[in-house]
């Protein structure tokens, strides 16, 4: 049977809705959440052309509004699922599919159907209560990378792509505390502490963390 085909937007806007397989719950922690905003900023920026009005991250699915044209909207769209759905199973060992098919979207043809969607995303959200911390907003969420502008996709080496994380908040870290070097930033214990805090924030409980501190040292 044929799939149904995509319906277009005559003013370019969509509602999409990308779910978990068979109610798979794609957000178990915050650190999920993070990661899956990672994504969304890099894919946002890697295409240009699309902007996302509001978003909401239930358990189990993605709620969002996107104005774009249709082909830069399916590319969107499959690049964060391809990429989350390889982060997912890294983390969580699960194999298989993780989302329930293509993703879904309806158009979004005139300010009342935008007022309905709108207030559909954000009355879901307001009344959501199982997130770590409620104060975090996704209305916030460019805010919420802390401005780490981290590229989570599928890696061709995982490890150089750990390191890359550790560079990145390092050098954000040294910015900040006028630091030039890693001597510098090594003999400041209580900032070489933060930056490697902030690491293992982000990228959870590893047993390979020392390792990926050696090498971010040989690099320099």
């Amino acid at each position: 049977m044929a799939r149904e085909r995509r319906r277009y937007s005559s003013k370019d806007c969509y509602h999409i809705v990308l779910r978990g397989k068979e109610e798979l719950r794609l957000f178990r922690t915050e650190q999920d959440i993070r990661e899956f905003q990672y994504i969304l900023d890099t894919k946002l920026e890697e295409i240009g052309e699309i902007c996302m009005k509001c978003c909401y991250i239930g358990k189990n699915h993605f709620h969002a509004i996107i104005c774009a044209k249709q082909e830069m909207l399916t590319s969107f769209c499959t690049r964060v699922s391809i990429s989350y759905a390889w982060a997912y199973n890294q983390r969580y060992h699960h194999k298989g599919a993780v989302f329930e098919g293509r993703f879904l979207s309806e158009p979004i043809d005139n300010k009342r159907e935008y007022q309905q969607i709108f207030h559909y995303i954000t009355h879901h959200r307001k009344n959501e209560t199982w997130r770590m911390n409620s104060k975090r907003l996704c209305e916030n969420w460019q805010e919420e990378i802390y401005e780490y502008p981290v590229i989570l996709d599928v890696p061709a080496d995982l490890h150089r792509q750990h390191i890359a994380i550790f560079s990145r908040i390092a050098k954000k870290k040294m910015e900040e505390e006028d630091i030039h070097s890693i001597g510098q930033l090594i003999s400041n214990e209580n900032v070489w502490y933060h930056v490697q805090k902030e690491v293992k924030r982000i990228l959870g409980v590893r047993n390979d963390f020392n390792r990926i501190l050696d090498d971010f040292l040989q690099m320099g």
